[in-house]
């Protein structure tokens, strides 16, 4: 009577039902593991980042942590999107916009551009990694395509090196140069040859909010002043307690 009582078969169903549970997030684990790797995807990062292809702003930036003081030869490299033509106002990031002028971006007429100089007219919805390279005596700009195409390179009046910290989506600069309407997808600072910052895309699903992780220093970066970064990731959460179900759209699966 026991064995087919409806408690003892409340009981049996609710002990089948965490052993299923267990067995199916095992195998999505698994799953998920092999997909992140199959995608190039970061498969160590922190448990509670997801790896996301771009972030953008709005209105926020990030301090990368990173100063020129001492250096000799600086560079940076990033993989962009412009997503937006012919803004109202320059839009530019790096350094600062003072002494050396060592930054990059976005002329108001959809150019690349480093100080003076400007080269590639940037195309709606194309990818581009801009490389800049800039030591005691001289800046070079080089623009190429996803593919790694050389497309334009140009020589720049900026020079030296100061201690100003090096900013994504803005410079150090009393004048307002947002990068508003670009995508980034990676960014990297290169130091007298030493990486000093390897940047990544990923969204926070503990805090819900986007920022980049940095495979150097292993430290997630978010936004500073009065706006937000975004990114193309998203949390999308079904339920609650054992029956929670949370998609992490970064990397389209779900975790149970």
């Amino acid at each position: 009577d026991l064995l087919f009582s409806p408690k003892r078969n409340k009981i049996l169903e609710k002990r089948y039902r965490r052993k299923s549970r267990m067995e199916a997030r095992k195998i999505i684990e698994a799953v998920l593991f092999l997909a992140c790797c199959a995608l190039g995807a970061r498969c160590e990062l922190p448990s509670n980042l997801v790896q996301a292809n771009w972030v953008e702003t709005k209105g926020g930036y990030i301090k990368t942590g990173v100063t020129q003081s001492g250096a000799t030869t600086v560079e940076l490299d990033c993989l962009l999107e412009v997503t937006s033509l012919n803004y109202s106002k320059r839009r530019l990031m790096g350094f600062d916009g003072a002494g050396p002028k060592n930054y990059f971006g976005v002329t108001t007429n959809n150019h690349f551009e480093i100080w003076n100089p400007t080269v590639l007219t940037a195309e709606l919805g194309a990818k581009y990694r801009l490389h800049m390279t800039q030591n005691k005596t001289t800046t070079l700009l080089e623009v190429f395509s996803e593919g790694g195409e050389l497309l334009d390179s140009v020589t720049g009046n900026a020079k030296g090196i100061n201690s100003s910290e090096c900013q994504i989506f803005t410079i150090n600069s009393s004048s307002a140069y947002t990068c508003y309407g670009i995508r980034v997808y990676d960014f990297k600072i290169i130091i007298d040859g030493d990486v000093k910052r390897d940047l990544v895309p990923v969204y926070d699903v503990s805090q819900g909010k986007a920022g980049m992780y940095d495979s150097v220093s292993e430290t997630a970066f978010y936004a500073y002043g009065s706006g937000q970064i975004v990114c193309d990731a998203f949390r999308f959460q079904y339920g609650s307690g054992d029956t929670k179900i949370i998609c992490d759209a970064g990397c389209m699966l779900c975790i149970v």
